[in-house]
């Protein structure tokens, strides 16, 4: 969501903007293109990069998560509720019929798709990796890949998965491991993507 929303604000993607450091990042700190930010919020789950974005929103971090949560109704993701926009906070609620919306709805994103589906980037010397890319490589035809954790969702994994002109969406929540959590949807995967 918070990708569709900075995507859909027609941001000057070169603007350069400090890192956010109150939040895990892998990207050393310094200041970055929004472009660089939106790559590594993507691939790797960086929670710094959708902080910095959403603070240099037009109408402020306020104003982000607002437009997060009004493209949820428009969305009909009647059970969800943002806090913020990293997914960090515990209090961000939602559930795996409104993942399939919103799953559904970045499928008109292209960069979206080009990004969650790449296994590694190049940001500012620093090689960010796909944060599922186990499964990149063990299941074909992703075309959505995003994984999340908290501590009352655990391990979580929300994929787009295209097969024979068909289109799969697949969504795990509370998974107890990472590990557990890529056997669940290679499982999922092979028993239902047909």
């Amino acid at each position: 969501m918070s990708a569709m929303i900075f995507l859909d604000h027609n941001p000057d993607l070169n603007r350069t903007v400090p890192l956010e450091k109150n939040l895990p990042t892998e990207l050393p700190p310094g200041n970055y293109t929004q472009s660089e930010l939106l790559l590594s919020m993507l691939i790797s789950s960086d929670n710094a990069a959708a902080e910095t974005l959403a603070t240099n929103y037009s109408s402020g971090r306020d104003g982000f998560i607002n437009a997060m949560n009004n493209r949820a109704q428009q969305l009909g993701m009647l059970c969800t509720n943002f806090v913020d926009p990293s997914g960090d906070s515990q209090t961000n609620l939602s559930t795996a019929t409104d993942i399939h919306k919103l799953l559904l709805a970045t499928l008109s994103y292209g960069l979206i798709q080009s990004v969650t589906s790449t296994k590694q980037l190049l940001i500012n010397n620093t090689y960010l990796q796909n944060s599922n890319l186990d499964l990149l490589s063990a299941i074909n035809g992703i075309l959505i890949n995003k994984t999340g954790r908290g501590k009352t969702a655990k391990f979580c994994q929300a994929m787009v998965i295209t097969k024979n002109k068909k289109i799969y969406t697949l969504i795990l929540l509370g998974i107890a491991t990472p590990e557990e959590r890529s056997q669940f949807t290679s499982k999922l995967a092979a028993a239902y993507v047909k």
